[in-house]
């Protein structure tokens, strides 16, 4: 059997064995996978920016009736897509293909994780795992919690809350929670 895979164009090269090919091909699907989230998190971003309120919570109403995606999941994506370090051309080649690891990203510095990016300690195949490692300020040393400044919101709502508002609040609440930032809210 002497199927050709499909890939970007590679005529340019030549003799290069199926095994060589097949990488290429995989190589660039992998890739396309991190972009993909990107353009999810974008298309996400425009459609809220465009959208009215109503309109806006219809699209997430389908999407987890549809189950395309839970809240959550359009709140991070939205998250990474805002993120400009991520968004760089430059970097996309580096994005690790996981919006779960590229969210865990979002919550480091910008600076920090565009060092990584130059100096290669990010790539398309690092995993969540190696945070630790990468992001301490000694190698192989867990972040101390008891130097973390402490992060505390405190909210106070008075009248009622329509259905829009009670999503917003929602999805803040689960990012504030996803950055381990305690809420209080007093709904009076």
């Amino acid at each position: 059997m002497n199927t050709r895979i499909k890939t970007t164009d590679i005529s340019y090269m030549k003799n290069l064995s199926r095994i060589d090919e097949y990488e290429i091909a995989i190589g660039d699907a992998w890739r396309k996978a991190a972009e993909s989230i990107i353009e999810v998190g974008t298309q996400l971003n425009l459609a809220k920016k465009n959208l009215d309120r109503n309109e806006w919570r219809e699209l997430q109403n389908r999407l987890e009736t549809n189950k395309i995606m839970s809240a959550p999941t359009v709140s991070k994506l939205m998250t990474i897509a805002s993120k400009p370090v991520l968004t760089n051309p430059n970097n996309l080649k580096f994005l690790p293909p996981s919006y779960a690891t590229l969210y865990a990203l979002c919550r480091e510095d910008d600076n920090e994780v565009q060092e990584a990016f130059d100096t290669g300690k990010i790539t398309i195949s690092t995993e969540l795992k190696e945070f630790k490692e990468i992001f301490s300020s000694t190698p192989n040393t867990p972040k101390s919690k008891s130097t973390a400044t402490k992060k505390e919101i405190k909210v106070s709502l008075i009248g009622d809350i329509d259905e829009d508002l009670k999503q917003e609040l929602l999805q803040v609440l689960h990012l504030c929670s996803s950055r381990n930032i305690k809420v209080d809210v007093i709904i009076k």
